[in-house]
């Protein structure tokens, strides 16, 4: 072998080396930026659907699926029915794209949810009643956060409502996405106190609950537990 064919292997070595170690570089930063220190989004909370009677139409989740107050991802959700899960239909919307199914009175004082049929299969649902669409609340412009301050961001549609449960008044819906600013936290931490608008709340005070917000503190500011009113 000539100096001149050493010399180029030598070069082509270096080469290979430099691209192995550029390889390896790459690897190492995208585990540790990309893999196991990645954290996880919030999951939904769930549903509990009654298991429907022999004999009724019913419909099926294909995957997990949100049941909402109305036919529209503009409506809020009860919660997440996971795939397998079964509901009895007792109706389908007036554009056919989602039914209405039973769901304990604990969700809703009706007894009805409303899930897509993009994602459940439908079984003996042939003649059910078109029911019309509950007329879709209002959202509510929630303030943009102070800067350091510990915020919530909603996760779906969210009511914010007068007090810590879903039998106080909402105010309105706040947008999946929607980030407020945290004032205080319920006696038992399920539910956080955001900024309102005055004309909504005297006290600018509305409450959402903590099953539909991911939270975020990083100056880990003190948040004041406040009483229900």
């Amino acid at each position: 072998m000539t100096t001149e064919e050493k010399e180029k292997n030598n070069t082509l070595t270096i080469i290979l080396s430099i691209v192995l170690v550029l390889i390896l570089a790459v690897g190492a930063y995208f585990l540790l930026t990309n893999g196991n220190a990645t954290e996880e989004e919030p999951a939904l909370p769930p549903v509990t659907l009654p298991q429907p009677p022999e004999g009724v139409p019913y419909v099926t989740a294909n995957i997990g699926v949100n049941v909402r107050s109305g036919p529209s991802t503009s409506f809020d959700s009860y919660g997440v029915a996971p795939s397998g899960a079964s509901a009895e239909a007792i109706g389908i919307s007036e554009d056919s794209a989602w039914w209405v199914v039973k769901v304990p009175t604990e969700y809703a004082s009706s007894g009805q949810g409303w899930v897509s049929g993009e994602y459940v299969t439908a079984t003996d649902t042939d003649g059910l009643p078109v029911v019309p669409s509950p007329e879709l609340p209002p959202e509510i412009p929630v303030p943009t956060p102070d800067p350091n301050t510990a915020t919530v961001t909603a996760l779906d549609m969210l009511n914010v409502r007068s007090g810590p449960g879903t039998t106080y008044p909402s105010y309105g819906l706040a947008p999946t996405g929607t980030v407020g600013e945290v004032v205080g936290v319920s006696e038992d931490n399920a539910w956080w106190v955001v900024k309102v608008p005055v004309e909504y709340s005297p006290a600018s005070q509305g409450w959402v609950s903590a099953d539909w917000v991911s939270y975020s503190n990083p100056n880990n500011i003190e948040i004041p537990v406040i009483p229900a009113p």
